[in-house]
């Protein structure tokens, strides 16, 4: 993905294995640039040590948006919150009031992301939140657009919406989605589920699907599919 404003994604964190999962070490966090963080991983010493190993500063944080309110995506804010006094956390506007306090009395900006598309920077948009589902409860969740208006990368958390859902937001933001990574919740989902959702990338035009943390078996599919192998510390340009 090449030309245009194209901000390099690093992965710097990605909770997916069995292992993992039974030790809570779950989660998912990636830069877009130098400045702007999508998700904060499960807690604030791993998330730290991420930017550590991977030779980034957290200090230089601008934008942190997270995806939706769930324990492994918002666990590393406070740690970040408590060295950063400068960035701004972007939270869905139907987030819980609790995380709403909470960002607030961290001293973050806070700007809540209604339906209707947010402009970040130049190359990056938050398309807008999306009702969802989970375990029979009412979730709200977004993503990050990255690059150029002819070719963009969506980033998901965890696509409680359904992955399919979350592409439409992405295409009714404007613009041509050529690329996917990040969770697509299909832990523990039948093969017909993942064959649809790979055959509708496949008819959305997505040339690049990476998927990550909650994606499950149906990663190992995706990625031989895709031909993408990509890893913890890896850039995305």
């Amino acid at each position: 993905m090449k030309g245009g404003v194209f901000l390099k994604i690093k992965i710097l964190a990605d909770g997916h294995t069995e292992y993992q999962r039974k030790k809570g070490i779950w989660g998912i966090s990636l830069l877009a640039g130098k400045d702007i963080l999508f998700d904060a991983f499960c807690g604030g010493k791993t998330l730290l040590n991420a930017f550590k190993k991977n030779n980034e500063n957290p200090l230089k944080i601008r934008h942190i948006i997270i995806s939706h309110n769930h324990w492994d995506h918002t666990g590393g804010l406070w740690d970040l919150l408590e060295i950063n006094k400068r960035a701004v956390v972007y939270l869905c506007a139907h987030s819980p009031a609790e995380l709403k306090k909470r960002v607030r009395k961290a001293g973050a900006g806070l700007v809540l992301t209604g339906r209707t598309p947010v402009r970040i920077k130049p190359g990056a948009i938050i398309p807008g939140e999306i009702k969802g589902y989970y375990k029979k409860k009412t979730i709200y969740e977004q993503a990050l657009l990255i690059g150029p208006a002819s070719r963009r990368l969506l980033i998901c958390g965890c696509s409680h919406p359904g992955p399919e859902e979350m592409l439409r937001k992405a295409a009714a933001a404007g613009g041509k989605v050529r690329g996917i990574m990040g969770g697509f919740h299909l832990y523990g989902e039948t093969d017909e589920r993942i064959s649809d959702v790979i055959d509708y990338f496949r008819l959305a035009g997505i040339g690049f699907a990476l998927p990550m943390h909650c994606s499950g078996r149906g990663a190992v599919k995706m990625k031989r599919i895709f031909r993408n192998g990509k890893s913890t510390g890896a850039d995305i340009s």
